[in-house]
């Protein structure tokens, strides 16, 4: 599996998990960009460092990146 493809899989399972706590109108497109969607991605992400193997680690670092700018 490459990077983008694992990436494509962290955010969608990410929406998932927001829209089921209520943030109806998250998208693959404002999770990286609306603050308040940011802050929940980068706690989910924050939970998950070290769950995955190398390559899962290595794109979670690159999207905390992403979300702490």
């Amino acid at each position: 599996m490459t990077n983008e493809e694992i990436r494509f899989l962290i955010i969608k399972k990410a929406i998932q998990n927001m829209k089921l706590f209520g943030y109806e109108n998250v998208t693959t497109e404002n999770i990286l960009t609306d603050e308040v969607y940011k802050l929940y991605f980068k706690s989910m992400l924050d939970e998950n460092v070290g769950q995955g193997g190398n390559q899962v680690n290595i794109v979670i670092t690159e999207l905390l990146k992403e979300v702490s700018l």
